[in-house]
């Protein structure tokens, strides 16, 4: 069976697993996993193929007849609240040996997660927005790009805070007394759709909902299948940096902090 294979499978199974669990919740307001997107996500072959893997705009909702998942969270609809939405897109694209996992190398990633809550802020509909994306900075440019040098610390594979939608947001509206910078880029392992998605339930669901789910083995099958794929080379290198390492250069720009 080839990692593709593999892949969709696993995403088929994660599907099956959210899918349930969203049909059987009376948790949520609205519907937690939407029917089209638990579909588009139900057909892996649409999704995972020629060693890539793209999805736009898989959509959650989290509002939860609790508030469980908007506690802590600062906005100024107070009871108003119509809807917590997470949206995320994936563009991910690699090479990998026909059988094993751990021979993948990524080419380009991109995964963004889009949160928007949506209510009545003084009885006039409005909405607040955040972002965070997850990116491969390739340190080679491609034919034709002008590679610019970096001014602060850039690790190969960083979660970063922002994202178009939000930049776009603040052109329209404003930043208020907020101060957006590119920097921090916090060094992080890659992700596919699999860990994508747990990135997103493990961070933005209360414990209490992502325990069900995580209690599913088709779904920690797939999650341990996607870490020994896409997790456990990226430790390695760096455990390796320690020990063993023949390039240590090659692994500063995982985390460019380290010194030789």
């Amino acid at each position: 069976m080839s990692v593709l294979t593999d892949l969709q499978r696993h995403l088929q199974n994660v599907a099956s697993v959210i899918s349930k669990y969203s049909n059987n919740s009376k948790d949520f307001h609205n519907k937690f996993f939407p029917s089209g997107d638990s579909q588009r996500l139900s057909s892996p072959k649409e999704n995972i193929k020629n060693d890539a893997i793209i999805l736009k705009n898989l959509t959650f909702s989290l509002f939860d007849k609790k508030g469980k998942n908007i506690q802590g969270l600062i906005h100024p609809f107070g009871k108003d609240i119509l809807d917590f939405l997470a949206i995320i897109d994936l563009d991910l694209k690699f090479t990998s040996n026909t059988k094993d996992q751990s021979s993948i190398e990524i080419i380009t990633l991109i995964f963004n997660i889009h949160l928007k809550i949506t209510g009545y802020n003084n009885q006039v509909e409005d909405f607040i927005q955040s972002a965070w994306h997850l990116d491969y900075h390739n340190p080679t440019p491609n034919k034709g790009d002008t590679l610019k040098p970096d001014k602060t610390a850039h690790p190969l594979y960083h979660l970063q805070f922002g994202g178009k939608k939000v930049d776009e947001g603040y052109k329209n509206r404003g930043l208020g007394n907020m101060l957006h910078l590119d920097s921090p880029r916090i060094a992080t392992p890659p992700v596919d759709i699999v860990l994508g998605i747990d990135f997103l339930l493990s961070n933005f669901l209360h414990k209490d909902y992502y325990s069900k789910i995580k209690k599913e083995p088709l779904y920690t099958d797939a999650i341990k299948y996607s870490q020994n794929a896409f997790w456990k080379p990226y430790y390695q290198k760096i455990a390796n940096f320690w020990t063993s390492s023949s390039d240590p250069d090659a692994i500063i720009k995982l985390i460019p902090q380290l010194i030789k």
